[in-house]
């Protein structure tokens, strides 16, 4: 087996990744390891630390130490995520891993300069909607204010301004006798 598959206790006895896998996980990044986990039926991969001790064990009185950071402590380990085991042994998880490596998407700077334009995105076309919204009640307040006031607004461009004219129309409140049509009415057999 490669130097990548850490020789750990199997409590779960999960059948290790198959060594092609090991291999293509040595050349994507040889600071990757996978162990099989103390906790749950998972294999943890991990990378090996460079600019840290890795992992730090908690010194929280009565509470126990989980097993799987123990080890990640011991060999400077940080942990990357868990992989099920069984049938994802495939280039999946390598093309996963590389969408989310921070270092292959250009160092921490870039990554947050990335997140942080993709935060500015998203709250500028949120503004931008609820500004449409706003300004189309704001025009169908008006138009019904108007409507029930008895002015009607023409959109037709006038003038030099390019502003719809503003007609009032009287509103009557008499209510006139309809009167007999004045013509005779023909009547079809």
């Amino acid at each position: 087996m490669a130097g990548n598959l850490l020789r750990v206790p199997n409590p779960f006895q999960l059948t290790a990744p198959p060594a092609w896998w090991l291999r293509e996980l040595a050349l994507f990044d040889d600071r990757l390891v996978v162990f099989p986990s103390q906790r749950s039926m998972v294999f943890v991969l991990a990378r090996r630390a460079v600019q840290s001790k890795g992992e730090s064990l908690h010194d929280a009185k009565g509470v126990t130490q989980n097993p799987d950071t123990v080890i990640m402590a011991t060999n400077r380990l940080v942990r990357v995520c868990e992989i099920l085991p069984g049938v994802i042994w495939d280039m999946r998880v390598f093309a996963k891993l590389a969408a989310h490596d921070i270092q292959r998407l250009g160092g921490p700077r870039t990554v947050a300069d990335r997140l942080d334009a993709m935060d500015v995105r998203k709250r500028t076309g949120i503004q931008n909607d609820q500004n449409d919204e706003i300004a189309a009640r704001a025009r169908d307040g008006y138009k019904v204010y108007k409507y029930k006031t008895g002015e009607r607004i023409s959109l037709t461009p006038s003038g030099k301004h390019g502003r719809g004219d503003l007609h009032k129309q009287a509103v009557s409140v008499h209510v006139q006798k309809p009167t007999a049509p004045s013509a005779p009415l023909i009547a079809l057999a």
